[in-house]
């Protein structure tokens, strides 16, 4: 069984425009940045900060930028998942990712009223989700798993003590996953968890990289209603996928398949059009209207098959991923998004683009002919 837990902000699921980056307060004191040296560098006189809402805080300095967080462990995983994003960043966009900040969502505050040397915008992220000592007690899901087991075994006639349980709970994680998202203001981040101590293995980090990337170094402004960047849905999650791993983009590929061979393709001039579909999920549109500005929740979902509430989120993330592949592949040119998001930044519709310019890069220029292009191809996959 999977879950996903998802956060919901103010304004809705995934990367909240404009908070993740609050103006730095003018009268802090910057924060000291040694010089880079190896993979990532302890920065001592960070330790010495006098600051109660930064208790057990170690910063950080890697290549790309700082991370502050509770151990070396978890700045490793995340100066890795950003060295990964930033490479994926500059062959899509052709742009060196400018210095940033991944910070532990518990400091969100203290990081607010901070200035930090060179930082160009501002991540937060669970990472007392990561340490192996975090959260030692079982959550609420967790623990309905176990109960739920322990009763099946009880109605058998069977005792298991709570060490069989988790035991048998572990294993079961371990050979299907559990599929969780968990909330971060301003972004939701989708973990690979044990149902029993909520270690997990970041899955989406790149992706709620690529979100708020986009927006600062792209695209430049927020959408102003609450999700990802000014630019078009599509392209705003593409830049997102485009991100991912190559476990991840490897499922995104094989749900595209299916949806090819089940004929749920979209038209492209529907496509390009779409909101994304959490905006019209009424649970999360319910609940977005409690919560107060600024502030979070969450909700949880079995990602179960035939789940049918779900199935427009997945299949949006799976026929993106593959118009992402049909464009490189047959443009064969992966900056080809940079030049989507410029005309997108100036007014341009994809519509209008393609005509323009769509056969400079080996691609039908009328939108019919785009889709039917586009369909032969998908086609081609499965056969």
């Amino acid at each position: 069984m999977r879950f996903m837990q998802c956060a919901l902000s103010a304004g809705l699921c995934c990367l909240l425009a404009g908070a993740a980056q609050a103006k730095a307060n003018a009268a802090s004191k910057p924060l000291p940045v040694n010089a880079f040296v190896g993979e990532i560098t302890e920065l001592p006189d960070f330790r010495g900060q006098d600051d109660p809402a930064l208790k057990g805080a170690h910063l950080y300095d890697t290549e790309w930028g700082l991370i502050l967080t509770e151990n070396p462990e978890d700045a490793a995983m995340a100066a890795r998942e950003l060295r990964a994003a930033a490479a994926e960043f500059y062959r899509y966009f052709g742009q060196r990712l400018r210095r940033g900040l991944i910070y532990d969502h518990r400091y969100q505050q203290a990081v607010k009223d901070r200035s930090f040397d060179g930082v160009m915008w501002r991540f937060p992220w669970r990472f007392h989700r990561l340490s192996s000592g975090a959260d030692k007690q079982p959550d609420a899901i967790a623990q309905a798993l176990r109960s739920k087991l322990k009763a099946q075994f009880e109605k058998a006639g069977v005792r298991k003590s709570d060490a069989e349980i988790d035991a048998l709970l572990k294993a079961r994680a371990m050979q299907k996953g559990s599929g969780r998202v968990k909330s971060g203001p301003p972004s939701i981040q989708l973990e690979k968890a044990s149902p029993m101590t909520g270690k997990i293995q970041v899955k989406l980090m790149r992706h709620e990289l690529g979100h708020l990337v986009f927006m600062k170094e792209v695209i430049g402004k927020p959408s102003g209603e609450g999700y990802g960047s000014a630019a078009p849905d599509w392209l705003d999650e593409a830049a997102a996928i485009m991100m991912e791993d190559a476990a991840l983009t490897a499922r995104r590929r094989k749900a595209f398949r299916e949806m090819v061979k089940n004929g749920r393709l979209y038209r492209l001039q529907d496509y390009f059009s779409m909101e994304h579909p959490t905006r019209h999920m009424q649970v999360l549109k319910e609940l977005r209207g409690k919560v107060k500005k600024g502030g979070t929740t969450t909700v949880a979902f079995k990602l179960e098959p035939g789940n049918k509430m779900l199935q427009p989120l997945h299949d949006f993330y799976a026929f993106t991923r593959g118009f992402i592949d049909y464009l490189v592949e047959k443009s064969g040119n992966p900056r080809i998004f940079r030049h989507l998001a410029r005309a997108a930044g100036e007014g341009m519709t994809a519509g209008e683009w393609f005509a323009r310019h769509g056969t400079d890069y080996g691609l039908p220029g009328d939108m019919k002919a785009l889709d039917a292009d586009f369909r032969a191809y998908a086609r081609a996959l499965v056969q």
